[in-house]
């Protein structure tokens, strides 16, 4: 998404409205030119929400057409709650828009790109990116054309930590690991193994960490699966200078494996394994996105969107596949199981089996020391327990806890079984013992640049997506907005 500053005084604007009280069914706006015809005015209503690669977007029936893409979408005041960006190809009233609350934190950046270098960087990258870029999974949308260029590089620097804002402590419940630091992240290069402190890291998406000490993460935006060892050197173990066949196609969640293997999945349609002599192999996917029974062989057999991986007690792969609204497992003859979700886009089923439960695009998962298996039930902003019988119950969201999530995306558990929720949505992370919830990190102030390092995790501004735990207890979490993987 790129924002244009423009310097001018006494001119009309549009007052930003709050993308976090969207509701579906209400009556939404897009303005724009659309085939060129000027201010054009369009009523539709908002009909869902729809989980892409890094971000949650609304699904709008207000006609979307080449010319209009870039523009806002406005709420009944006039107040603009989303950016349209794409549609799907052939169809009416399928759009989508981005929230407004994913623009709002760059309003406040003090990084700049001239327009000069801003469009020769354009143009560098699409450049680059038709010689060496891998292609995408095939996503379903277009967007329209005229529309918001994405992950353009900037040639401004990271500016330097803003002033830590106090920490309200009212909202905590007597927690003592409290700090944050950057760990890794920096503009990417590919030039070997290097200290992860200045490591070039993207997109990144998928953090863990394995008994040993090493750091494992997924790189979306460069292609790449890394490893950070405990000396602080990073690794690339798969990239785009890996052989064609073991080149990651949009990595997203990650997990160690035995014997020294690696696991991630291929947001879209494959889930991955790394073998120690650098292989990759498929585990379960295909080359297209779809639906595959029960029972069909993992490898080979289409799923659709895949994003959290963890691994269970008896060594199975354990995976969310979001398009499908379930998690599944890859069983101990390879072949595909249902662990929960019935495949309808809702929420239900708290109390009775998983398998008969309703998922709304789940992502990150996770196993605690008892076995529970944790899930992100994203677009129903709730956080999902199922127990090694197989019951499931909601143990964070509306009616069950002080903090609802506004589209979870990583949750685990540590030692004492206090739960840890990412919400990129809020920019925060909760904290959720014994059935109370409370803030555990993050300003909750929007997408700025990273601040406050160091200084208490509340009064922190930083991005989030997924989380892991280590054998210290310590919590690691992976920032795809900045490129960096913070404890």
């Amino acid at each position: 998404l790129a924002l244009i500053r423009i310097k001018a005084a006494s001119v009309p604007f549009l007052a930003l409205g709050d993308s976090n009280d969207i509701e579906i069914g209400q009556a939404v706006y897009s303005i724009g030119n659309p085939k060129g015809l000027q201010n054009t005015l369009q009523q539709g209503l908002v009909s869902g929400f729809q989980q892409f690669t890094g971000y949650r977007a609304v699904q709008v029936s207000a006609s979307i057409n080449p010319g209009n893409s870039g523009g806002p979408i406005l709420d009944d005041q006039a107040r603009v709650i989303a950016i349209t960006k794409s549609k799907v190809p052939d169809s009416e009233n399928l759009g989508f828009a981005v929230p407004i609350n994913y623009v709002k934190g760059f309003l406040d950046s003090k990084t700049e790109t001239p327009f000069a270098v801003f469009a020769s960087g354009v143009r560098q990258a699409l450049a680059n990116a038709a010689k060496t870029a891998a292609p995408g999974p095939a996503s379903g949308t277009e967007t329209a054309t005229g529309g918001i260029i994405g992950a353009v590089p900037s040639a401004a620097p990271i500016p330097p930590p803003a002033a830590i804002r106090a920490p309200a402590t009212s909202d905590q419940l007597g927690l003592t690991f409290t700090t944050i630091q950057t760990f890794a992240g920096k503009d990417w290069k590919f030039d070997g193994e290097i200290p992860a402190i200045g490591a070039p890291l993207g997109k990144c998406f998928g953090v863990a960490q394995d008994k040993s000490g090493n750091i494992f993460a997924t790189d979306t935006g460069n292609q790449a699966v890394v490893k950070i060892d405990p000396a602080g050197r990073m690794h690339i173990l798969a990239g785009p200078a890996s052989a064609p066949a073991n080149r990651p196609n949009y990595p997203s969640g990650i997990v160690p494996g035995p014997s020294g293997t690696v696991y991630f999945t291929e947001t879209g349609f494959r889930v991955r394994q790394i073998l120690p002599g650098g292989e990759v192999v498929i585990v379960a996917g295909a080359d297209k996105i779809g639906f595959s029974p029960d029972g069909a062989l993992a490898a080979g057999s289409p799923i659709g969107f895949v994003q959290g991986i963890a691994i269970a007690k008896d060594g199975t792969v354990v995976f969310s596949e979001g398009g499908n609204n379930r998690v599944r497992r890859v069983d101990t003859q390879g072949r595909l199981q249902t662990i929960g979700g019935d495949g309808q886009a809702r929420f239900a089923g708290d109390g009775g089996p998983a398998e008969s439960a309703s998922f709304s695009h789940p992502s990150g998962i996770s196993y605690d020391r008892q076995g529970n298996l944790l899930i992100a039930d994203q677009s129903n902003g709730r956080i999902r327990r199922v127990t090694p019988e197989g019951k499931i119950s909601t143990i964070m969201g509306a009616g069950v806890t002080k903090h609802v999530p506004g589209c979870p995306s990583g949750v685990v558990a540590n030692s004492k079984m206090e739960v840890f929720v990412a919400d990129p949505c809020k920019r925060q992370i909760f904290i959720v013992r014994n059935g109370e919830s409370a803030v555990y990190a993050g300003t909750g102030t929007g997408l700025k640049e990273p601040s406050g390092e160091g200084g208490p995790a509340t009064g922190a501004s930083f991005d989030q997506w997924g989380l892991a735990i280590n054998e210290k207890d310590e919590l690691l979490i992976s920032g795809p907005d900045f490129g960096r993987i913070y404890r």
